[in-house]
């Protein structure tokens, strides 16, 4: 037998739970955003940690407006724009956040904006 059918006759008995594109960034957006509001509520201030975790929300957010950008997305310009335009305060307040002149709290606000709209896609 091929291995071509083989490998096929494998995955076909596979019962895996098909994932939206828009439910995999919610499960994104929720984990950092999760990381994100631990870091908040860190009494001993981990700098090393806090860092981290915004960084790889600067990460996401630098993916996504990269997404928005591309000829290909077929977002609304105005949705596009509004989308960028977060994305570009993130990575500003990301900057204040990590210097100890901003909070880290509109962060959080924001991704938790981003998955409500997310959800409300999915379901609706």
């Amino acid at each position: 037998m091929p291995a071509f059918t083989e490998a096929k006759r494998a995955y076909t008995n596979l019962d895996l739970p098909v994932q939206t594109s828009r439910q995999s960034e919610y499960q994104i957006f929720a984990k950092i955003t999760g990381q994100l509001q631990a870091a908040a509520a860190m009494e001993d201030f981990d700098v090393q940690k806090r860092a981290l975790v915004i960084y790889e929300n600067q990460k996401l957010w630098l993916a996504l407006q990269e997404d928005l950008r591309h000829p290909d997305n077929a977002f609304p310009d105005q949705l596009k724009a509004g989308l960028i335009s977060l994305a570009i305060f993130i990575q500003t307040h990301s900057s204040k956040v990590l210097l100890g002149r901003e909070d880290i709290q509109p962060l959080i606000d924001v991704n938790i904006c981003m998955m409500r709209g997310l959800q409300r896609q999915a379901t609706g």
